[in-house]
Parts: C-alpha cells; structure tokens; sequence
C-alpha cells in the first residue's frame, strides 16, 4: 500500500521536466567542453544528481501537501493526505527520508550541485510553508518555481562546468528558463482553481477565471514552442515545434481541461530537444551550444 502511493503521487510529468533540465544542462556541458569526455565519475555523478533531484522534488510535493490540504480537498481528493491513503506520520517520515536523501546525494554529485540542490529546499520552503508561504502571491509563485528549474539547469551543467558554472552558463538557457517559461508554468494552475480561491492563493487562474486563464496562457505557449529551437539552437526542430505549438495552444484555446495533454506534449518534444543535442554532439565534433552566444567553445 505504501509503495502503491509513492509510485501514484509520483507527478510524473513534472517529475520529467526536472529530470530533463538536469539532463539538458550536463549535455549542453560536454557540447561546450569538448575535451571533456563521459567517464564512469561523470557517469556516477549524473546517475547520483537525477536521483538527488528526483528526491528533492518529493520532499517539496510532502512539504507542499501538508499546507495545501484546504486546497486539496476540493482539487486533489487522490493526494495522500486527502484520502488517508498514508498516514500524516508516515508522509511525514517519506518527506524527512527524501530530503535527507537528496542532500546526502547531492553531497556526491559536488559542491555546485549540493549548494543548487539546497537551494530548490529553501526555494520550496519559502514557497509552501507560513509566514511566507510565497505560493498566495502572483506572480511571485510562477517566478519561484522558474528559478528552481534554473537551479536544476544549472546542477546538470555544472557536472562538467563544476565552479564555473555560474559564469559559463548560456545566456539563452537562462533567458528561456527565467524569462520565458514562468509565461507558461500557470498552466499548472487550471486545474486547482477552487481550492486555491478557498485556500487564498492568488493565481493567473484565480484572478480572471479557468477559461478566460487558459486562453491568455494558449499565447505565450505557443511563443515558448516556437522560439525553443532558436535558443536551443536546432532551427531543424521549427516545423515539428510549430505544429506542436498550434495543437496544444488550440487545445488549451478550446478547453482548460486539456492542461495535462499539453503538458505530456511539452515533455515529448524537450525529450527530442535533448535527443537531438545528444545526436549533433555525437555526429558533429564541431558542434558547439555556446557559439554565436560566448563566440568559442571553452577548453577546460
């Protein structure tokens, strides 16, 4: 039974978003580090962070489920807590061992990775649990969760970059990341329109309604799709990015109940995003990320 609930309240398209930016950061790394090659500590060291990451994103969603019961009760019945499939104690107890878990993880991965691992704690603290509880306040709860996915970028990255990698990072990645996809994260939000009004948490969705929310939110997604292949730099991907962008931005157009479809597909294509990368770093040696942004590739 216990297992049973993990594995149903694993959120498996959020789950996937994270695990895929810390995939995408240590790709980008090696394709700005040529000299740098996949050994068994790089190997150790990634397999050691997604992990850590997966982890850390669970102790945030038992963090999260505990303050957000008012909430839950109306939008998330299946949550744990909400059908008394757990225990408050035994989640209680999944949360403190995940949390141990991803720092002790991310411990191995490297200082870098420990210090932006700690960091989405504190940033999942800061928004979950009172007095700041910075879920309530719009737009601040998107932007929180924009800098965590920057975080998870960068903790991919850094396994190649190491210290360096505040410095190094791409400008494009980050633009997409802080700038871009907070356009788009509300979309996680239609589905908890009546409990976040009960609970007094001020969303894109509470403020103008589900409809009127997904409507507004159809615009910037297919903006996301359509500019995602020119800073990841694989203008290839464009066609299969804009008839993406137009079916999820008209399915999310016609009906907000269609957020899970667009969200499936959006995890699709950053897959083939990472699939790609991983293809041009194979098949071309002079296949660099950085170039046309930072004008050479670093040596390291």
């Amino acid at each position: 039974m216990f297992i049973q609930t993990i594995v149903t309240n694993l959120r498996p398209e959020r789950t996937a978003h994270y695990v895929i930016l810390v995939l995408l950061g240590v790709t980008f790394g090696f394709l700005d580090f040529p000299k740098v090659k996949l050994d068994i500590t790089i190997g150790f060291h990634l397999v050691i962070t997604v992990i850590a990451v997966i982890a850390a994103y669970q102790a945030s969603c038992v963090i999260n489920d505990f303050f957000d019961q008012p909430c839950d009760q109306i939008s998330n019945p299946e949550r744990p807590l909400i059908s008394a499939s757990l225990s408050p104690e035994q989640y209680r107890n999944y949360g403190v061992f995940t949390f141990v878990a991803s720092l002790l993880l991310a411990s191995y991965g490297g200082y870098t990775i420990f210090c932006l691992i700690l960091g989405c704690h504190a940033l999942s603290w800061l928004y979950s649990v009172p007095p700041f509880r910075l879920k309530r306040f719009f737009p601040v709860n998107v932007l929180v969760i924009a800098v965590a996915s920057w975080f998870l970028f960068l903790g991919g990255y850094s396994i190649i970059a190491g210290g360096r990698t505040i410095e190094l990072f791409p400008i494009s990645l980050t633009l997409w990341t802080l700038v871009l996809l907070p356009l788009v994260i509300s979309i996680k939000d239609l589905r908890d329109e009546e409990g976040d009004r009960r609970d007094g948490v001020t969303t894109l969705v509470t403020l103008i309604g589900k409809q009127q929310a997904a409507r507004v939110l159809s615009v910037p997604l297919f903006f996301l799709f359509c500019v995602t292949p020119f800073l990841f730099r694989i203008k290839s991907f464009l066609p299969l990015a804009l008839v993406a962008g137009c079916i999820c931005s008209l399915l999310l157009w016609r009906s907000p109940t269609h957020d899970r479809v667009v969200l499936v597909v959006y995890v699709f294509l950053m897959s083939l995003v990472l699939a790609i990368h991983l293809f041009l770093g194979v098949t071309d040696p002079e296949f660099s990320f950085t170039v046309g942004w930072l004008d050479q590739r670093h040596e390291y």
